[in-house]
């Protein structure tokens, strides 16, 4: 189950989109190839997993939810906060612009 910060108890179930079982089950090598908590993390972020998704990869490659919830949030915060600022700086930029600078 999972702990809300106010406190409320949610129990284990997708609160939400249904589970992708198959992309949960094909990271479950992350810890086998020598890939920390966090790279594990940042990865799902990246990916675009749900948070749900995401601490589902993490017990299936051995992490609590214990431990890996807490984690999830300090991670995916800080990349929050990276994106947010990174959106921040080309929000003015016209469509030309933006093309401009992008990879070909």
């Amino acid at each position: 189950m999972l702990m809300l910060p106010n406190g409320a108890v949610v129990p284990h179930v997708n609160p939400g989109t249904l589970t992708n079982l198959v992309s949960v089950h094909q990271f479950a090598g992350y810890v086998r190839r020598g890939a920390t908590l966090d790279s594990l993390l940042k990865d799902c972020w990246g990916r675009g997993f749900s948070a749900y998704d995401s601490i589902l990869v993490a017990s299936v490659n051995g992490y609590g939810l214990c431990v890996a919830e807490p984690r999830r949030r300090v991670v995916w915060g800080n990349l929050d906060v990276g994106w947010k600022a990174h959106c921040d700086e080309y929000a003015d930029l016209s469509g030309d612009d933006k093309r401009s600078i992008e990879w070909e």
